[in-house]
């Protein structure tokens, strides 16, 4: 299954890893993400989602991330979300 918009969410997420610095084991899971059909890409600078939850909090609290990815696991077709960037807890 191809969205019409996997053009923008591979450029988008091209440009978020140029831009950020991701470790080893994310970059490889992105790599992964970059080969399915990726449903929706969220991205924030302040804040963050809790991706287990599938919430968004104004507070980037321990356990939350800067980006979200929604996409189709292309061995089950089931939908996953996966975090990127985990924010630290400064209180």
């Amino acid at each position: 299954m191809n969205f019409s918009n996997d053009n923008h969410f591979l450029k988008t997420l091209n440009n978020l890893q140029k831009r950020h610095s991701f470790s080893h084991k994310e970059n490889q899971e992105l790599d992964f993400i970059k080969t399915t059909s990726i449903v929706s890409l969220s991205y924030t600078d302040e804040g963050g989602f809790d991706i287990k939850k599938g919430d968004f909090s104004t507070t980037g609290t321990a356990g939350t991330y800067k980006i979200k990815v929604n996409y189709i696991h292309p061995e089950n077709s089931c939908s996953k979300i996966a975090g990127f960037l985990p924010n630290k807890d400064f209180n």
